[in-house]
Formats: C-alpha cells, sequence, structure tokens
C-alpha cells in the first residue's frame, strides 16, 4: 500500500505491532534496572495497550506511529485507559504501575 497525498492510512510495515512484544519486554527490565522513571513506547495503539505498558513499569506512555494514522489517537488512547481503569475497578494509573509478576 502506497501512501496518497491528503489521505491518512495505516502504516506499510508490520513492524508497528510486531515491536510493542519487544518494547514490553525492555520496558520491563528497564524498570527494574534504574530508579528514574521509564516511559514506554513501541506500538501502543490502544487503551489496554498503554495500560500493558505501565504494568510492566513504566510509569508513562507515548504513541508516535498510531498518529500517523490517526491524529487524535492520543486523546482516544487516554479515553480508553481511563474505561479500562473503571472496568477494572482501579483507582488511578499509578495503582497499575510495575504490578507485572513473573
Amino acid at each position: 500500500m502506497r501512501a496518497r497525498a491528503g489521505r491518512a492510512s495505516a502504516p506499510d510495515s508490520a513492524a508497528f505491532p510486531a515491536i510493542k512484544p519487544i518494547a514490553l519486554r525492555f520496558v520491563f527490565q528497564a524498570a527494574r534496572a534504574v530508579k528514574i522513571p521509564v516511559v514506554g513506547l513501541g506500538g501502543i495503539a490502544s487503551g489496554e495497550d498503554a495500560a500493558e505498558f505501565l504494568i510492566a513499569g513504566a510509569t508513562a506512555v507515548q504513541t508516535g506511529t498510531a498518529t500517523f494514522w490517526d491524529p487524535r489517537s492520543p486523546l482516544r488512547i487516554a479515553r480508553e485507559l481511563g474505561r479500562f481503569l473503571k472496568r477494572e475497578k482501579i483507582a488511578g494509573v499509578k495503582q497499575l504501575v510495575g504490578t507485572l509478576k513473573i
């Protein structure tokens, strides 16, 4: 698929969703190795994706490629994360950070 001027389209590469498992692993490892905040990024396209990065240990998340095909994706992801927290009866984002147990 080639991008056309004036038309937003999904990324041409399969790397967008494929990077997420690798990024999650690195966030998990980094968050346990350092005593500074870790920002999670790489394949975040939904509120649940953002929650997974927070659970892995990120204290914040960043969207990137998702904004190419949906410039409003950061707002949508924030709303979806809020709905996730409510559905799971979690008071706030801080309660998610670093809760992954292996």
